[in-house]
């Protein structure tokens, strides 16, 4: 598909009940909460969706169910990030067949034993991109994959055509893209960021076109976007540092926060997640209850939707 990726494209979280049993009625909540949240686009499953800890029929219900309920009203990103380029090449091509509008993916990853050079990485976007889409290399610092310096994104840009955007997020992520503007404009290809939107003002300053947050703020983000693209940068600044402090937590406790937030905005009914998360108490009930009056000024400013 040729539909163009910008603006904030939601990273959908996946509801588990205590008993680790995806949560089906609280996932279709959330596809629709997104819809009604004004996002210019839906991602599942990533880091956010917690892919590492999914079976793979798992992945792809997730996806198919989100074309279905979507219905093509928005472009959607398959996460394909997996060990081995079979199993990517497989959900890309699934992915495919459903309408999807790019994939998504980080080099091949098994962190803990060695980092994929670029001849591996090659082989493994080369794999994903028999499937026919455009390709976001997801440049992550995480345990399953290293970001890589400027003149190895320039190499494998190079080297792999697919590759339509890049998503950075690694350290300095807004530094990182000022170095990478002139290479990823030369090569026609899109930036997009991470981190749940905390760099967004920065990292449009330096041609970042879209982001990619987990949900639960992802409403305050697009107004953040649109204000940006509309000139109101005095608007959007303030609407950005009434959300930071919600971002820091983000940062600091991981998706277990955006499930509780989305559990306190009516979406979810469980944090529960499947992989190691911080445990949520006390404290972090205080933490939300702090930020929450801001973030219900700015929801108070949404703009209805259709």
């Amino acid at each position: 598909m040729t539909t163009r990726l910008r603006g904030v494209l939601a990273i959908l979280l996946v509801p588990f009940a205590e008993s680790g049993e995806i949560d089906w009625p609280a996932y279709e909540r959330e596809v629709d909460f997104c819809l009604g949240a004004g996002v210019h686009g839906i991602v599942v499953p990533a880091v956010a969706s917690e892919f590492y800890a999914l079976e793979a029929d798992e992945r792809r219900e997730l996806f198919a169910r989100l074309a279905d309920r979507v219905g093509g009203r928005l472009p959607l990103v398959a996460g394909v990030s997996a060990p081995h380029w079979r199993a990517a090449q497989a959900l890309a091509r699934h992915a495919a067949t459903l309408g999807a509008s790019a994939v998504m993916a980080m080099p091949p990853y098994v962190g803990h034993i060695h980092k994929p050079g670029v001849e591996a990485i090659r082989a493994h976007f080369d794999a994903i991109a028999q499937a026919g889409l455009p390709i976001v290399y997801q440049n992550s610092d995480t345990l399953a994959s290293a970001s890589l310096p400027v003149e190895r994104i320039a190499q494998i840009l190079d080297e792999i055509p697919a590759i339509r955007y890049l998503k950075e997020e690694g350290v300095a992520a807004p530094q990182r893209m000022g170095a990478l503007a002139p290479l990823v404009h030369e090569h026609g290809v899109g930036l997009i960021g991470g981190t749940g939107g905390t760099h967004l003002i920065a990292e449009a300053d330096r041609g970042c076109v879209a982001w990619m947050p987990a949900a639960e703020f992802s409403d305050i983000l697009a107004m953040i976007v649109e204000s940006l693209w509309r000139g109101e940068r005095t608007l959007a600044w303030e609407r950005y540092r009434a959300l930071l402090p919600a971002l820091v937590l983000e940062n600091l406790l991981g998706m277990v926060w955006a499930k509780a937030v989305l559990r306190r905005r009516g979406v979810f009914t469980s944090i529960a997640m499947r992989s190691p998360a911080p445990a949520w108490g006390e404290g972090e009930t205080a933490d939300l209850d702090r930020v929450w009056p801001d973030l219900s000024a700015l929801w108070a400013q949404r703009p209805s939707r259709p």
